[in-house]
């Protein structure tokens, strides 16, 4: 079974995913720390979970159980990128920053296996945590790719009207992803 640990109750109607075998649950995410380090270790425990998979990059630290990371970014990528730009941070922001960079390194030594979303990706972690002994070769590439069933319409017509619907005529691009600058 897969168990899908959401905010949303309606994760699952959402993602059209109807499988007896998926369960979503709804979880209150609380604060990171709380979530990575209480929150799912419980849940793992709570519904006896064989493997945790998840897309970002930090794991409990005092829980083991097998792990796969699925990593589009190296962890300090987007910090990086902040003091760069001279971005500026609130405490809550400067807060993350500073778990982040300390449970991160920790997690990346901890996963059974890291999934990087290129060879870029793949080439940043092995720069950045490559020196670690359990290191090794447990980074994967798997490209980030749509089934064959989603594709544009044959159409033009109809996709004409859902260009039109969408942005008014013009060509758009759409990119999902979180509010991090």
């Amino acid at each position: 079974d897969f168990f899908v640990f959401s905010r949303s109750a309606d994760t699952g109607r959402i993602l059209r995913i109807d499988f007896p075998r998926f369960h979503f649950i709804q979880v209150p995410f609380r604060f990171s720390f709380f979530w990575d380090q209480f929150q799912l270790p419980w849940l793992v425990k709570h519904y006896q979970l064989d493997l945790i998979h998840t897309a970002y990059d930090r794991l409990p630290l005092f829980y083991d159980i097998p792990s796969v990371m699925y990593l589009f970014e190296t962890p300090f990528f987007r910090t990086t990128i902040g003091r760069e730009f001279n971005l500026p941070e609130n405490w809550h922001e400067r807060m993350a920053r500073f778990y982040n960079m300390a449970i991160s390194p920790q997690s990346v030594e901890k996963a059974s296996m890291i999934v990087a979303s290129s060879e870029f990706t793949k080439r940043e972690l092995e720069r950045e945590f490559g020196e670690r002994p359990s290191f090794g070769d447990k980074v994967k590439v798997v490209y980030p790719a749509q089934e064959d069933s989603f594709h544009p319409p044959a159409d033009f017509a109809v996709r004409s009207e859902i260009r039109r619907q969408i942005s008014g005529g013009e060509e758009y691009l759409l990119h999902l992803s979180t509010g991090d600058p």
